[in-house]
């Protein structure tokens, strides 16, 4: 799980819908986020790409995933 560059291809695969037969934008977005927050120069243009598209209820979603997955955060 703390590998960029795996990160990035399941978000890849999570927005086509190829990893679970539909797409999984919010999903998508955190695999892209982390991958970002390891390698920000490579996977930042990713992450912005798909976070752009989500609806505020959706990126509400994201930011809730993204900081219960961070040290600290509150599933931690």
């Amino acid at each position: 799980s703390d590998h960029a560059g795996a990160q990035a291809r399941l978000a890849r695969l999570l927005v086509s819908g190829q990893a679970t037969g539909a797409p999984d934008p919010v999903g998508a977005a955190f695999w892209a986020a982390r991958a970002a927050s390891a390698e920000k120069e490579k996977y930042q243009p990713l992450a912005d790409e798909l976070r752009k598209p989500l609806s505020v209820d959706q990126r509400g979603e994201l930011a809730r995933r993204l900081d219960s997955s961070s040290p600290g955060g509150s599933n931690r």
